[in-house]
């Protein structure tokens, strides 16, 4: 067992790639995955290391690159303000929030603190307390074959109960064409965001895959438009009756899925964005996918709370989860039809 040395935010310096000496590597036959925990337990990248056709395709990186430096984050800066890629985890609220006098920052508090990491037996322990609450976030991870393991839990360490919720905020490269998966039972989504005004119908939902908008027009959420620098969407699915969501990469010939029980974590969350954001900035831009298992149909902590949606945890009291990162194709070349036969059908958990 090893403790991995936590470097201080004074320390920091902002830098385009992170530095190889405070990554950890788990690694696979089918997946490399570097984690950084000084930043937030971010993982940082996810590369497919396949076989076949597949080997020579210039770019396998699965996650989307850093739009801005890595640099220091305030208790308060705004998600914009950091790098806008790869994978942080949203906890105790998406949305910034306040909370009976409790100010949440936007995307939560943990992807701006550094974790206390422990590497034991190839797979990565980490804790990291939020600011605002006595709840202590843990994550676990191990990666098998094309299959990232991924174990969640949140203990209350005080006197008094507290709410929360979590998402993953994986952002995935895409290309025009790729496809976004839902369970077959999913027909509708709610709308948290469109920068459509007529997706969204008077319940705050519209159809899925395809919705349906002013004057008779249509559009397929499902296929992954051009970089338009217009277009993005925040949906949540849900409460689904199977824990999955996927994405199939149509260029790579691979899928990608993330499973989840939808016991514990009943809403995908998909934030599609066509080079929309960040706003009001001639800066670079995300053009990206984000599958987010989540405990809530909604980014802020209050409206989740008055949904019923927000999890209450009592004083001592502990709430974990699963969460499976799957490849399908890593090896060789895999259809469409394969995939989703493959996503529907293979068990989880």
């Amino acid at each position: 067992m090893k403790a991995t040395p936590i470097v201080t935010e004074s320390n920091a310096v902002p830098v385009m790639s992170p530095p190889a000496g405070e990554l950890i590597t788990l690694e696979s036959e089918a997946l490399r995955v570097r984690i950084w925990p000084r930043k937030g337990g971010k993982i940082t990248s996810i590369v497919v290391r396949g076989h076949g056709s597949l080997a020579d395709h210039p770019d396998r990186e699965l996650l989307h690159p850093p739009i801005h430096p890595y640099n220091t984050a305030t208790d308060t800066s705004g998600f914009e303000l950091s790098d806008a890629g790869g994978w942080d985890e949203c906890f105790p609220s998406v949305a910034a929030c306040s909370l009976n006098g409790r100010n949440i920052a936007d995307h939560g508090e943990i992807w701006r603190k550094p974790w206390d990491t422990i590497e034991k037996n190839e797979a990565v322990l980490a804790h990291v307390n939020a600011s605002t609450a006595s709840l202590r976030f843990s994550r676990w991870i191990s990666v098998d074959g094309p299959t990232m393991h991924l174990r969640y839990s949140v203990a209350n360490t005080g006197t008094l109960g507290a709410d929360f919720l979590w998402s993953a905020h994986p952002l995935f490269r895409v290309e025009a064409g790729d496809r976004i998966v839902l369970p077959a039972s999913v027909d509708k989504v709610f709308v948290e965001y469109s920068s459509i005004d007529s997706l969204v119908n008077a319940h705050g939902t519209c159809s899925w895959p395809t919705a349906h908008l002013a004057h008779g027009a249509h559009l397929d959420l499902s296929t992954v438009g051009p970089e338009d620098g217009a277009t993005a969407h925040k949906l949540f699915a849900g409460p689904l009756d199977v824990g999955w969501c996927g994405i199939y990469r149509t260029q790579l010939q691979l899928g990608i899925v993330m499973g989840f029980n939808p016991a514990q974590t009943p809403f995908a969350g998909l934030w599609i964005c066509q080079g929309a954001w960040p706003s009001g900035s001639d800066g670079p831009k995300q053009y990206t996918v984000a599958l987010e298992p989540t405990t809530a149909p909604c980014d802020a902590l209050d409206r989740a709370m008055k949904l019923g949606h927000a999890h209450h945890l009592l004083p001592q009291g502990e709430f974990s989860w699963p969460v499976q990162f799957e490849v399908f194709g890593s090896h060789t070349p895999i259809r469409y039809d394969e995939f989703l036969e493959l996503a529907t059908t293979t068990p989880r958990h």
